[in-house]
């Protein structure tokens, strides 16, 4: 295989619609690494999170990398090397704070550790009401998260807003236009519009890894199924977008792999393991 470093999202690409890796995916990992594969987990998901298959994929006895808060931050297991690429000052996070809350149902701020959340009261309230008639929901997850607090001083990564996916076009470009040039919007999946600090996204947090690699963007197989994926698709020697992917990322694929769901990225990279 030509390839010097795979990098993949994880949510919609790398593990499956329950976030649990298959065994496929796992063992296919592992022979790339052990021929000398870089391997980088690029993904929306707060430091906490991200390093939750660290242990099964070896990251730390290969020396791959994780890419995090859609390329806020870079985290090297191996040697401990830690990267915060641009964390939101805290004037900011009450500016946007503010600015965002009528676009959508539900904010959710990322630090490191994890997120808090600030819901409208008649969504809390709904929420409530749901979660009572189905008490094994996953969301109820959602009403034991931390609010908000402006008094917080942990480092954001990032600030989320949820919404319906029927009005997510239209918010997508509000928000851009209301949070102008100075910050970074893009979307992790159809319900969400994530703003960060401007140039934070999953490609320039990759070129951070290549540059301390020596490996070029053109020795890069990479993949990814959201619209926060699509620079780093498009820029890679190879982009392959998911089954299941958005339609933007497709557009700036060069290759398409099976859904999450079918060990997609799994079955690609065992063909070109074996070429």
């Amino acid at each position: 295989m030509k390839y010097r470093l795979i990098a993949s999202d994880l949510d919609g690409t790398l593990v499956d619609d329950l976030s649990r890796l298959s065994e496929r995916t796992i063992q296919t990992l592992l022979k790339a690494q052990k021929e000398g594969i870089l391997l980088v987990l690029c993904t929306g998901r707060s430091f906490a999170e991200a390093c939750m298959y660290n242990q099964v994929l070896q990251l730390e006895r290969y020396g791959g990398y994780v890419v995090y808060g859609t390329g806020n931050g870079i985290y090297h297991p191996q040697s401990g090397w830690h990267l915060h690429q641009n964390h939101l000052e805290k004037e900011e996070v009450n500016n946007l704070f503010a600015l965002l809350k009528p676009f959508g149902l539900i904010l959710k701020v990322e630090t490191d550790a994890g997120f808090s959340v600030y819901m409208k009261p008649w969504v809390r309230f709904l929420l409530k009401v749901y979660c009572f008639v189905f008490p094994k929901s996953p969301r109820k997850a959602m009403l034991a998260m931390r609010c908000y607090d402006t008094t917080d001083t942990d480092p954001v990564n990032k600030i989320s807003v949820s919404t319906f996916s029927v009005c997510k076009k239209g918010m997508y470009e509000r928000i851009r236009k209301a949070v102008g040039d100075n910050y970074s919007v893009s979307s992790g999946t159809v319900k969400n519009v994530e703003v960060a600090s401007k140039d934070t996204n999953k490609w320039f947090g990759l070129l951070k890894v290549l540059e301390k690699e020596n490996i070029s963007p053109e020795e890069v197989l990479a993949f990814g199924d959201a619209d926060n994926d699509c620079l780093m698709v498009e820029k890679a020697g190879l982009g392959v977008a998911m089954a299941n992917g958005s339609e933007a990322v497709k557009r700036v694929a060069k290759k398409t792999a099976l859904g999450n769901n079918d060990d997609g990225v799994a079955l690609f990279v065992e063909k070109l393991l074996r070429e």
